[in-house]
């Protein structure tokens, strides 16, 4: 998804009037020249980084896998990037390992390999940059919303940003709904 995608949405849903010629293909040298309008632009941009970021926090994290070794019983953070939850530790035959949380990394029982599954922060976004959603049921729209609620919050307009607030979190739970096939019980004729 494109952040100019979703801005101009957010422009159209709550009329900012930002100039059509920022949405078009030569867009960026426009941002450059009009310093004026800037600074909304730049505050729409900063509301779909947090609202990826939350997004990537609470509803639809994106994932990582990555193979490590502990020594001395431990996995340094630092060799796993931009790191939010682990979800699980395997150790080289494939069982799952115990682990906890530590000042320098996360304490295992042994050394050795180990393969890690965890959620890492999504990377920030400028403009004319690509917003990663952890599901594809989460289109622009839903993005929209989220933007429309932080930047009226920003903007101090609390009654739109509650409107906008509740439709961003109704449609991320019908996107991040689990969706399981419908088993009627069988009926016999009589």
């Amino acid at each position: 998804m494109k952040v100019s995608q979703i801005i101009e949405m957010v422009d159209k849903f709550l009329n900012l009037q930002l100039p059509r010629v920022l949405f078009e293909p030569n867009g960026e040298e426009v941002l450059l020249q009009q310093e004026a309008k800037t600074d909304k632009v730049q505050s729409l941009v900063d509301c779909c980084n947090v609202v990826c970021d939350e997004m990537a926090h609470n509803y639809a994290p994106l994932y990582r896998k990555k193979v490590v070794n502990a020594s001395d019983g431990i996995v340094p953070f630092e060799e796993l990037d931009d790191l939010i939850e682990v979800f699980s530790l395997k150790d080289s035959d494939g069982f799952l390992a115990t682990f906890i949380y530590g000042e320098e990394g996360l304490s295992t029982k042994n050394d050795g390999q180990y393969t890690v599954v965890y959620s890492v922060k999504p990377p920030k976004a400028d403009f004319f940059g690509d917003i990663v959603a952890g599901l594809p049921a989460i289109d622009e729209r839903i993005f929209a919303y989220g933007v429309c609620a932080e930047y009226c919050l920003r903007m101090g307009m609390y009654d739109d940003m509650a409107i906008w607030d509740s439709r961003f979190k109704s449609a991320l739970a019908i996107a991040t709904r689990k969706k399981t096939p419908l088993n009627l019980k069988q009926r016999s004729w009589c």
